[in-house]
């Protein structure tokens, strides 16, 4: 069952999720709770370009941006997406930078 991390959008907000693709059974769930189990047959999963695509179920759909597009691509389609396909940064905000080091002091003498 191959599983893939990333993001939707929810009232505005990004969220962490992971999406299982069974054989017959598209999963969704965050931080351990199922949001959604939809049957392959009525669940469509749509490239809207630039490594996003629109997971759709029940006549409603979530933008779910994975974490890997290439290896998202590479399972629906069977072709990894070209790099000018994949988007550089996902994020809508630059994440977080962290703080740099403090030096050792140098030794006297």
């Amino acid at each position: 069952m191959p599983i893939f991390d990333g993001l939707v959008n929810v009232d505005g907000e990004n969220v962490h999720v992971v999406l299982a693709l069974e054989e017959e059974t598209v999963r969704l769930s965050a931080q351990g709770t199922e949001i959604g189990e939809w049957p392959v047959a009525e669940c469509s999963i749509d490239h809207m370009g630039e490594g996003v695509y629109t997971i759709t179920a029940n006549n409603e759909s979530l933008r779910f941006v994975p974490n890997d597009p290439g290896l998202f691509a590479l399972r629906l389609n069977g072709t990894r997406p070209s790099i000018a396909e994949i988007p550089e940064v996902m994020y809508e905000e630059e994440p977080p930078v962290a703080a740099a080091e403090p030096e050792a002091p140098l030794p006297n003498g």
